[in-house]
C-alpha cells in the first residue's frame, strides 16, 4: 500500500498515492487512514502545506451547564432507506475529518430510534480540559460558519451541510432520542461545578500524600527511637560483659602462669631423679661385677638397690605422664587465650 512504512516498494504513481488507504480504509485505524486522507488531499491541492492552527476561544460563562463529559451533537446527517430502514453513512468519514480538524475526536456514535438511524451524531470528547477546549472549538467552527444550533432551527432549507453544537442542558433533558442517549452515560454539571470538584480532587491529593508523608516520617522517627534504644540496651549489656570477659582473662592468665610454673617445677624434679635413677643403675653395675666375688652381705645391697631402682623408674613414669598432661593443658589453654583475644 503506497505511503505504509514497512512495506517493500516505497516508489509510486501519482495516482496510487492519490488513491493510498482508500480500497482497505475498513482495516485500518482511524489515525491511519486520516494520514492517507490528508496525503491524497494535499497532492490533489485541497488543503495547504501547512494546518491551520486551531482557533482558541473565551472560556463560557461558569455557571453555563454542559453535558460532562463533554459531547457534541451533530444533526442533519442525510440517511437512506435500506431494506426498509432508513440507515446513514459510516459516521468513520466524520471522525476522520474532525480528526484532520485537529479537534481529536474520542468516538462518533450514531443516534438511533428504534433501530432507525435519527439522523443525529453525538461526538465524544476526553473528560479533561483539552477535552473541552477541543468540544468548544468544533462547535464554534459549525457556529463561525453559521451551521451551529440556532441556525439548524432556524433554517427553512437545511441543504446537506452538517450542523454541530456543543451538548448543554437542554439537550441532556430533551424527550427526543439524544436526550434518551445521554441520560444513559453522562450528566450535567456546570464550569464552576466541574472546576471546584478538580480543586477539590487536587486538596485531597494534596491532604492525602501530606497525610502519607507525616505517617512515613513518624514511623521513621519512631525506628531510630527504637534503634536508639536498642542501642542504649546493648551497650549497658556489654559493659559487664566486657568485664566479666576481662577477669576471666586475667584469670586464666594467672592459672598459666601457674601452670607453667607448676610445669618446670616438676621438669625439674624429673631431670633430678632421671639423674639419680642412672646413678643408680651404673653403682648397680659395679656391684654386680664385685657379686661375682660370692660376697653375700653385697647381693643383698644389690637387691635393695635394684629394688629402690624399680620404685624410682615407676616415679618417672609416672612424671613422664603428668608432664605430658600439663603440657597439653598449657596448650590449650594459650589457644584459647588467642581466640578470646581475636
Amino acid at each position: 500500500m503506497p505511503y505504509c512504512l514497512g512495506q517493500k516498494n516505497q516508489d509510486y504513481l501519482f495516482k496510487e498515492l492519490t488513491t493510498s488507504g482508500v480500497g482497505d480504509s475498513k482495516s485500518r485505524g482511524i489515525k491511519e487512514r486520516a494520514k492517507h486522507l490528508a496525503l491524497g488531499r494535499y497532492l490533489d491541492g485541497d488543503v495547504h502545506p501547512e494546518p491551520a492552527s486551531k482557533t482558541v476561544y473565551p472560556m463560557p460563562d461558569g455557571d453555563e451547564e454542559f453535558v460532562y463529559p463533554w459531547k457534541c451533537i451533530i444533526s442533519n446527517i442525510k440517511t437512506k432507506c435500506k431494506d426498509e430502514k432508513h440507515v446513514a453513512e459510516c459516521c468513520s468519514r466524520l471522525e476522520e475529518d474532525l480528526l484532520m480538524k485537529g479537534f481529536n475526536p474520542v468516538r462518533v456514535r450514531p443516534v438511533w430510534n428504534s433501530g432507525v438511524h435519527s439522523g443525529f451524531a453525538i461526538i465524544e470528547f476526553k473528560k479533561d480540559w483539552a477535552g473541552f477546549e477541543n468540544a468548544l472549538s468544533c462547535a464554534k467552527s459549525f457556529e463561525v460558519d453559521h451551521f451551529g444550533k440556532r441556525d439548524f432551527y432556524s433554517a427553512k432549507n437545511r441543504g446537506d451541510e452538517l450542523f454541530g453544537w456543543m451538548a448543554h442542558k437542554d439537550e441532556y433533558d430533551s424527550r427526543c432520542p439524544i436526550g434518551v442517549h445521554l441520560r444513559k452515560k453522562t450528566d450535567v454539571k456546570t464550569i464552576s461545578a466541574i472546576e471546584a470538584e478538580d480543586q477539590q480532587k487536587a486538596l485531597t491529593l494534596v491532604s492525602n500524600l501530606t497525610n502519607h508523608l507525616e505517617m512515613k516520617t513518624s514511623h521513621l522517627e519512631e525506628m531510630q527511637n527504637e534503634y536508639q534504644e536498642t542501642n542504649t540496651s546493648l551497650s549497658k549489656l556489654m559493659r559487664p560483659m566486657e568485664k566479666m570477659l576481662k577477669a576471666y582473662n586475667e584469670k586464666r592468665k594467672g592459672g598459666l602462669y601457674r601452670k607453667i610454673i607448676e610445669l618446670e617445677k616438676k621438669l625439674d624434679a624429673k631431670q633430678a631423679l632421671e639423674l639419680e635413677v642412672e646413678g643408680m643403675r651404673g653403682a648397680l653395675q659395679v656391684m654386680k661385677h664385685m657379686g661375682d666375688d660370692g660376697d653375700m652381705e653385697l647381693k643383698i645391697k644389690m637387691d635393695e638397690i635394684g629394688k629402690d631402682l624399680n620404685e624410682k623408674g615407676e616415679e618417672l613414669a609416672r612424671m613422664e605422664e603428668l608432664n605430658q598432661t600439663l603440657i597439653v593443658k598449657a596448650k590449650l589453654m594459650m589457644n584459647c587465650r588467642r581466640l578470646v583475644k581475636s
